[in-house]
């Protein structure tokens, strides 16, 4: 297997210190809100981090020019995809990708966990479509939290998706007869859902 690609600077040779594993989609609007997340709790809060993301899809001009010195990043190795369908969605070629990257994953967390003697790994943090990557946090023994830097009404939107999706009847959400209600006397048309929400109903609701 390709080995781990990591760009930045190691964590400072000094006293263990807590150590958070940021797992981030290759986009820009995944990536930047990661990057800032990942600098706070170096400066503000005295962690080291690690920012996970995709080594064949990663744009390096969306990465950071400058990154404290206890921040790290790390490209997953790529998988292969050719099986998946020309036309798929990126959001579904993003969670497959995510699925098949698992076993590199769980590689670099389990060097971070049992391998270094100057931080420890406190917990994992992926962004909301990285949720296969929590039962990895389960077997190491380290707390997950979910990162939705996005709006309220949309956490209300994903949210509700999924108990929808519980025991649906087949067909897509753009078929719903009557429009999708969110709390706050909101009432959303399924035409006008993103088509990346609307369309997929099988991998990228599977563990929300």
């Amino acid at each position: 297997m390709e080995s781990l690609i990591s760009t930045g600077s190691a964590p400072a040779q000094s006293t263990a210190r807590p150590h958070v594993v940021l797992l981030a989609s290759p986009d820009v609007g995944h990536l930047i809100p990661l990057f800032e997340l990942a600098r706070r709790l170096v400066e503000h809060h005295g962690f080291a981090a690690t920012i996970v993301t995709f080594h064949s899809l990663s744009d390096p001009q969306s990465l950071p020019s400058s990154l404290p010195a206890s921040v790290t990043i790390a490209a997953l190795p790529a998988v292969m995809i050719d099986d998946l369908p020309a036309d798929a969605l990126r959001p579904v070629v993003l969670v497959e990708i995510i699925h098949r990257s698992l076993p590199s994953l769980r590689t670099l967390l389990r060097s971070i966990r049992y391998g270094s003697m100057t931080s420890r790994l406190a917990a994992l943090v992926p962004d909301f479509l990285y949720f296969p990557a929590l039962p990895l946090a389960a077997e190491l023994g380290v707390p997950a939290y979910i990162f939705f830097p996005s709006n309220v009404p949309l956490l209300y939107l994903m949210h509700g998706l999924v108990e929808l999706h519980d025991g649906a009847l087949p067909g897509e959400y753009r078929d719903l007869p009557e429009p999708f209600e969110i709390p706050g006397d909101c009432r959303c048309p399924a035409p006008t859902i993103r088509t990346a929400i609307i369309l997929v109903r099988s991998r990228f609701m599977r563990g929300w």
